[in-house]
């Protein structure tokens, strides 16, 4: 039997990368093409932030049409939204059994919506935390230390 696969999914909403998770010596790797960054323009570049409004057509009234849309949250919702695309396709061509997703809270929930339900199943950890922009060594700390403290917790009884 082979040993287990592990990635680690290290993301916020304009950057994430996957790190394979080297069996029990705490370390971890990116993994060759599997970086992904995404060009965050100011508000300004990425359209009206505000909607648009109508004339009445009887008196002066104006309206607004539509509700108000983030768009730095679309946007960043789409890059997530890819990058776990590309994450469920891994899964499906056996290049991880297990993946340990770490982001902020925000983001953290925006990808566990988004896995798909196999991809949900082979989650082995969740981590909230913006560790996008540290080192591989202390991703591999953080990730080891979260391990080991939830092998050492009792199992809940219901």
């Amino acid at each position: 039997m082979r040993p287990l696969k592990t990635w680690v999914l290290v993301a916020d909403g304009a950057h994430a990368r996957f790190l394979v998770l080297s069996d029990g010596r705490g370390k971890a790797s990116v993994i060759p093409g599997q970086v992904f960054a995404r060009h965050a323009p100011p508000s300004r570049h990425l359209g009206r932030d505000k909607p648009a409004r109508v004339q009445e057509s009887v008196g002066n009234t104006r309206h607004a049409v539509g509700g108000r849309k983030d768009l730095h949250e679309a946007e960043e919702k789409d890059f997530l939204r890819n990058v776990m695309r590309h994450a469920q396709e891994a899964f499906e061509t056996g290049a991880f059994d297990k993946i340990i997703i770490v982001a902020p809270p925000r983001p953290l929930g925006w990808l566990r919506e988004m896995a798909g339900t196999r991809l949900s199943a082979s989650v082995l950890l969740t981590i909230d935390s913006d560790l996008v922009k540290h080192t591989d060594e202390v991703i591999a700390e953080t990730v080891m230390a979260r391990l080991k403290a939830s092998e050492l917790r009792p199992a809940k009884s219901g």
